[in-house]
């Protein structure tokens, strides 16, 4: 399973991979994922999908500072469930973006 995938299932059914529709849990989750990926698969693609991910939602937010997506959204969104909803927002935009390049 790539970091594709896992995002599209955790959409899908957030409750069957986090307790709670938290941003702070699904950052935290998918960190977790790609350690393992890294771990056992010596594979850091996840690491460097997620990476080029953040890069390109702080400079969509308009942050200077090389943060996490999870903080750039909470400059503007501080509740943790529609950051949630945010983070599926921008990931699907991204998608968008990053397959029409």
């Amino acid at each position: 399973m790539d970091i594709f995938e896992l995002v599209k299932l955790i959409e899908k059914r957030p409750g069957m991979y986090i307790e709670s529709q938290s941003s702070t849990e699904l950052d935290y989750f998918l960190r977790g994922f790609m350690a393992a990926s890294q771990i056992n698969d010596n594979d850091s693609t996840a690491t460097d999908i997620y990476y080029e991910f953040n890069k390109w939602v702080c400079g969509k937010l308009s942050i200077s500072a090389n943060v996490s997506w999870r903080r750039a959204v909470a400059f503007q969104e501080p509740n943790e469930y529609f950051a949630f909803k945010t983070f599926f927002e921008l990931w699907n935009e991204w998608l968008d973006k990053r397959q029409t390049l």
